[in-house]
């Protein structure tokens, strides 16, 4: 999306990966045209969601197992599920442009049978990653639906970005995204796709609250 084009405040509902991994009978998810036309009626202009950059990059039609996060809870599937990631992924963005509903892009990095996740090793593979998720769906004409792209859900938490390795972890084993290590890996993972899309917002999901006394002035450019 023109970030000229934002002209109004949107409400965005976050579907995460469960709009792709809960799709059994009462799931909630299971017929996307429904579930849109009731979150058009509640009010919501946009979606935050799961482009599974990392699969698309690998295979993009291929049937992946993904392993459960959690055993108990109504994100994801509770039980092993498979999923091919395309032309799924182009298919939702195209039934939300018919309604209007913008959609936003981010990844929490979903753990495959094979662990396809641990292949990203440096900003450089990150960003490359997500233009190539980027070009799939340019390529069925359906980047207008799209509100922004966040890299990573929550970074820099283990458990979303496993990939990401540094000694000097920080409270409770996160490192602080302050770091000038951590800084570097977002912006030079955000440069990459961002070339070819310049007027596209392509930012981080940060984690959490700032800690007292830290600095802010990096953020400016993280959203």
């Amino acid at each position: 999306m023109l970030k000229s084009k934002l002209t109004h405040p949107l409400a965005i509902a976050m579907w995460d990966f469960s709009w792709l991994e809960r799709r059994w009978p009462g799931a909630g998810y299971e017929d996307w045209g429904k579930v849109l036309d009731e979150l058009k009626e509640r009010g919501y202009d946009a979606v935050r969601i799961d482009a599974y950059p990392h699969l698309i990059a690998s295979d993009p039609a291929r049937e992946w197992e993904l392993l459960p996060v959690w055993n108990q809870h109504d994100w994801g599937s509770p039980a092993p599920t498979r999923v091919r990631v395309q032309p799924a992924l182009n298919e939702f963005i195209g039934l939300c442009a018919e309604r209007g509903v913008k959609v936003a892009l981010s990844s929490w990095f979903r753990q495959d049978e094979n662990d396809v996740r641990m292949h990203i090793k440096s900003p450089e593979d990150l960003g490359q990653i997500w233009k190539r998720t980027l070009d799939t769906i340019a390529e069925a004409g359906l980047m207008d639906s799209i509100l922004w792209v966040d890299l990573c859900n929550e970074w820099p938490v283990p458990l979303w970005a496993p990939f990401l390795k540094f000694a000097s972890e920080g409270i409770d084993g996160v490192p602080s995204r302050t770091q000038p290590d951590i800084r570097k890996w977002m912006a030079d993972a955000i440069s990459i796709p961002d070339k070819p899309t310049p007027v596209l917002i392509i930012a981080f999901r940060i984690q959490g609250n700032t800690r007292t006394g830290e600095n802010r002035t990096f953020l400016s450019w993280t959203f």
